[in-house]
């Protein structure tokens, strides 16, 4: 930057330094070339963890500069939007990390958690 102020009204990011000022993050968005993306005009896909759900919620407008939606992410309505023209899309819903026990695998807690508690009295009355 020559001269000037920054404002930082919140939800920016910095690459590679951090010449903006130590109140903006500094973080690699990886950004993706310049290329058509959809919508009117040419984007950069961002892929990097410190862009992705990082702007500030009241400043996110319903789409990107594409034209597609924000997404709120994780279907809980409340929209926290990607800094940039470009929203990322969300990451897909991995079944693997959202296990629902089993019937069976609750038995098995239950049996296990019973022998403990009944091997505990088993040995308070033998003292």
């Amino acid at each position: 930057m020559v001269g000037g102020v920054v404002t930082d009204g919140g939800g920016n990011l910095q690459f590679p330094d951090s010449d903006c000022g130590a109140t903006i993050p500094v973080g690699n968005p990886v950004l993706g070339s310049l290329a058509g993306n959809g919508g009117p005009t040419q984007t950069m896909s961002i892929s990097g963890a410190p862009a992705i759900d990082a702007a500030v919620a009241a400043n996110c407008p319903p789409t990107d500069q594409r034209g597609s939606l924000r997404s709120d992410g994780n279907g809980d309505g409340i929209v926290v939007c990607d800094i940039g023209a470009f929203e990322a899309p969300a990451a897909p819903f991995n079944p693997s990390l959202h296990q629902i026990p089993t019937l069976d695998s609750m038995l098995l807690i239950l049996l296990a958690a019973a022998l403990a508690f009944a091997g505990s009295l088993v040995a308070r009355r033998s003292r």
